[in-house]
């Protein structure tokens, strides 16, 4: 099968430095994934939980953990599968080699980037994805406090969550986190391009995101009616409606249980836990507020899926709050 892989399929390694036994050997690895591929066997194998950092992917994919253990088919129960850094660093997209980590097939929850690689990508594997987004606002919040708690962990600024480090046109000042002055803090994740980032990237999906295969999964509608959220995601991966009643208390248990596992880096929040709707009410000052409507009208002026936006969010301007 090597001697028959397309120059396309080779490209795919072409950023990564290998000697010439390495190269064939990693070629060898993907071979199972190549002939599956083929068969389409990742159109019932495979999920992807695809979302902007902060969104709250680790609780839904628990919910994706029990949901397809009592109704789905395929591998068993979803587990995320860890793509090296190494990896995620050079491309935040999609790459075709990322599918050895998971021949077989399981949940791939990641941080995906818009890029036509990764459409390609999606394209060939004809996986159902679910794109996870959130209010942009409540995103905001969300990362000034992860940033917080990333100090005083010690990890500031050099292991950073990669997509923090690609997405902002420089690092966020660590003057204004060790001075505890969110509002400057705040303004600069809006003024000087985080915003706008992270609108592009919902918009970008939204337009450009294949209709049949994917499920767009407000943040908001899971947490406020979770059991309405999980038949709409289990008909959309199964095509069924049933789910069996102690689905929801699981999930429900699992949020719980991560949320006390989570109590002590919460606690360090400088205003409590940020999973709440409308948690940027708690962070935002007027001057805050002004800049995030201003961006934001910008960038939805501009953009093809602005109307399919504020048919998810019609409050994304808080300007009728």
């Amino acid at each position: 099968m090597i001697d028959n892989l397309s120059d396309d399929w080779c490209a795919e390694f072409e950023h990564i430095v290998l000697s010439e036994e390495d190269a064939i050997q990693e070629l060898r690895q993907n071979e199972l994934a190549v002939s599956r591929i083929a068969q389409h066997y990742y159109v019932e194998h495979l999920i992807i939980l695809n979302s902007f950092p902060k969104s709250g992917s680790r609780i839904v994919e628990k919910s994706l953990a029990i949901l397809q253990n009592a109704v789905g088919k395929g591998p068993g129960v979803v587990t995320s599968k860890c793509v090296p850094a190494s990896i995620r660093k050079i491309d935040p997209g999609l790459r075709v080699e990322m599918l050895k980590y998971f021949p077989d097939g399981g949940g791939f929850r990641h941080h995906i980037s818009p890029t036509y690689n990764s459409f390609h990508v999606l394209a060939l594997w004809q996986c159902p994805y679910i794109l996870l987004i959130r209010h942009p606002a409540d995103l905001i919040a969300a990362v000034y406090s992860h940033l917080v708690v990333s100090r005083d962990h010690g990890i500031w600024p050099d292991n950073i969550h990669p997509h923090l480090l690609r997405t902002l046109p420089r690092l966020l000042n660590a003057a204004d986190i060790e001075q505890n002055d969110p509002q400057s803090a705040i303004q600069h994740l809006l003024a000087d391009g985080y915003l706008q980032a992270l609108l592009l990237w919902i918009l970008d999906w939204i337009q450009f995101r294949d209709m049949d295969k994917s499920y767009i999964l407000r943040y908001e509608d899971f947490i406020q009616n979770r059991m309405k959220t999980l038949i709409e995601l289990t008909q959309f991966l199964w095509q069924t409606n049933q789910v069996p009643d102690e689905v929801f208390l699981q999930s429900q248990k699992e949020s719980d249980n991560y949320a006390e596992s989570r109590k002590e880096v919460i606690a360090k929040y400088p205003h409590g836990w940020t999973g709440e709707k409308n948690t940027w009410k708690n962070y935002f000052t007027s001057e805050n507020l002004n800049t995030y409507q201003l961006i934001t009208r910008r960038v939805l002026e501009h953009h093809r899926a602005s109307a399919n936006l504020l048919d998810l969010y019609p409050d994304i301007y808080l300007d009728t709050l």
